[in-house]
Parts: C-alpha cells; sequence; structure tokens
C-alpha cells in the first residue's frame, strides 16, 4: 500500500484492511491523524468512462460543499480527494457497519428499530434532494448504520454512469459489482436497449430523484424482510417490461404502511 497519499510533511494516511476488493474501486479501512477513516481507490491505468478524474473529484467536492450549508445529518460525503501518480483516492470517516452487515448481526433488528431506520432512511434522500443533489447508488452497503442505529447514507457515485445496457450485464457487475444476482437496486430506467442506439445525451444523463427514490424503496423492502430484495437483476429486466411483479415479495411485509409505500 505504498501508493497512500501524504499529507503534507506529515504522517499521511496508514494502511489498516481491505473491506472490499471490486473492480472498479478498492475499498480500505485506514488511519488518518489518528481517525479510522475508509478510502476508495481509483487505479489511474483503469478504463475512466470518458471522465478525467480530476472532474469527478470536482463533482464529489461540489457534493461536499453543498451540503455543508443545509443540516445533514443523515449523509456522510467524501471529505478529502488526494491523488498518486498511480492512483486517486477518496476519503470518508468510518463507520462500523453497513445496513446489509447489520441486517445479519445479533441482537437483530426489532420492528421499532426498522421503522426507525426507514425514518432516516427517508431523511437522508430529502437532505440529498434539497440540497439539489442525487445520490445515483442507494443501497444497503451504502447505508451505515452506527452501533446507537444512526444511520447515514454515504458513498455517493461520480464515476459510475447513469444508463446501462440491458444486455450488458458486464457494465451493471464493473460498476455496481454488489451480488445484484441476489439484489438489485437500480432504477429501471437507468437500463435501455442497446439496440435502439439511444442519444449520447440521455446515455450520459445524470441521476434523478425518482432513480433515488426507487433504490430507496428498495432498501426499505430489503429491511423489512431481514435481507430479502424486491428484485435480483433478471426480475428488475423483467419488471421493466412489464413481465414481472414484486407484489408477492412486497406483500410479505408485515407492516401495511410501509407494503403500501
Amino acid at each position: 500500500m505504498s501508493e497512500l497519499p501524504k499529507v503534507g510533511e506529515g504522517e499521511g494516511i496508514v494502511f489498516g484492511r481491505v473491506l472490499g476488493g471490486g473492480r472498479f474501486l478498492k475499498t480500505l479501512q485506514c488511519w488518518h491523524e489518528g481517525q479510522m477513516v475508509v478510502v476508495k481507490a481509483f487505479s489511474k491505468t483503469s478504463e475512466q468512462n470518458g471522465q478525467s478524474l480530476r472532474e469527478c473529484a470536482e463533482r464529489l467536492e461540489s457534493i461536499r460543499d453543498k451540503l455543508e450549508k443545509i443540516p445533514h445529518p443523515n449523509v456522510l460525503p467524501f471529505t478529502w480527494f488526494p491523488e498518486t501518480q498511480r492512483a486517486a483516492f477518496i476519503v470518508r470517516p468510518y463507520v462500523n457497519s453497513s445496513l446489509k452487515e447489520r441486517l445479519t448481526a445479533r441482537p437483530f433488528l426489532t420492528a421499532i428499530e426498522k421503522k426507525w431506520l426507514t425514518f432516516q432512511l427517508l431523511n437522508s434522500l430529502v437532505q440529498c434532494h434539497e440540497a439539489g443533489l442525487f445520490h445515483g447508488d442507494v443501497k444497503s452497503n451504502n447505508v451505515l448504520v452506527t452501533s446507537w442505529n444512526w444511520l447515514v447514507l454515504a458513498d455517493f457515485t461520480s464515476l459510475k454512469p447513469t444508463y446501462l445496457p440491458e444486455d450488458n450485464p458486464g457494465d451493471l457487475s464493473y460498476f455496481f459489482d454488489d451480488d445484484y444476482e441476489r439484489s438489485c437496486y437500480v432504477a429501471p430506467e437507468r437500463f435501455y436497449d442497446s439496440n435502439a442506439a439511444p442519444d449520447r445525451a440521455r446515455r450520459k444523463g445524470a441521476c434523478t430523484a425518482a432513480m433515488d427514490v426507487f433504490s430507496g424503496g428498495c432498501v426499505i423492502a430489503e429491511l423489512e424482510l431481514d435481507g430479502v430484495g424486491p428484485f435480483a437483476i433478471s426480475q428488475l429486466l423483467a419488471y421493466r417490461k412489464g413481465e414481472y411483479s414484486p407484489s408477492a415479495t412486497i406483500g410479505k411485509i408485515e407492516d401495511p404502511g410501509i407494503r403500501d409505500m
């Protein structure tokens, strides 16, 4: 981990352990000035999807600056964006567990705790959208939960594309490298038919509030169903074409208010 950035004449970032080894971003737990942080590393030799790393860093800096202007207790932006010759890094404070991890940890969440987390997740989306920001990758791995059940939405996407070809799962696997065969949170309107040759502007368009809300709904369903999401990728693509309904899965949610939402 010799490529981790230094801070002036100081100690810099000290490597702790690998948290995730996706093909697109490597996620590391590190130490900086005595504080535990999460560092996401992006190799400059990797495909950059038509965007310079500097442009992406500027977008993330803009997200941080916009959130600083309003209260955002349920949103955790990246705070530092160092670079070396071989890699670019984005840094945020460390939170002990993701919602996906918390769902399998004892003691299991009670019904009232699930409602509290749902309320906070909805608040996190409100805080983002009031700042004119859209997350673009809302999923249970990016929803973080403290030991006292405080929830924050983290890891805003900047390098990832808004639109994905429905007939090429390689893009989904590369940029959204979770277990999408089991749980997929990407809004159906983000997929396009390669044969339809969509215009360039649509393929590179920005995320929308509706996309975040759909993904947030998938996370809420997963929370209520103890880790079972409403869509796998095959089901989501069928839903996009009107050939599948998640009503049987969503119908298992016991709380009628959340089920109807």
